[in-house]
């Protein structure tokens, strides 16, 4: 079983805990996307993601991008990618980067379990209730739980167009 099987299957046992696929047949709201669960008498509603995309590629393409600088260290074996910028001038800015592909996934993640959890309220007519994301990662090494948490927090904490933070409705 993979993890999201057996936290699927845990979350089923759970007393109080309603599945929003049973209440509503396929289709019937077409332009709203749904969140996974609902708990606590409506006043949680929960939304699973699993992160599944393997980013580590873009370590080694951002890398091969500065290979041939002067200023780029010789390597010989295996080492951790901040040693190696930590010699370059830019590599902060290189490690940003790297950063940002790397956590695509999630902040798309983030992204979709937002808008699933604001739908999911306005189908219910919802007041007065918190979104939660559950993230989950199996084997994605590069995500690791510092990275999936930085990356969440910041896209919780931003500020949106309308000068709103998002952590209203996710936590």
């Amino acid at each position: 079983m993979t993890l999201e099987d057996r936290f699927k299957q845990f979350f089923g046992s759970l007393p109080g805990i309603e599945p929003i696929d049973t209440l509503f047949p396929a289709g019937s709201f077409p332009n709203k996307r749904r969140a996974d669960y609902l708990l606590a008498q409506r006043s949680i509603v929960i939304e699973l993601k699993t992160l599944k995309n393997d980013t580590s590629a873009k370590v080694e393409k951002e890398l091969t991008r500065h290979r041939n600088r002067s200023d780029f260290p010789l390597i010989y074996g295996s080492v951790e990618v901040s040693k190696v910028l930590r010699h370059l001038p830019d590599g902060e800015q290189i490690n940003q980067k790297i950063y940002q592909d790397i956590a695509r996934s999630v902040e798309d993640a983030v992204r979709s379990a937002e808008t699933q959890i604001t739908d999911t309220e306005e189908i219910l007519s919802l007041t007065g209730n918190v979104g939660l994301l559950v993230l989950l990662n199996e084997n994605i090494d590069v995500l690791s739980p510092h990275v999936v948490v930085r990356r969440t927090s910041e896209l919780l904490c931003r500020r949106r167009t309308d000068n709103s933070v998002s952590w209203g409705h996710i936590l």
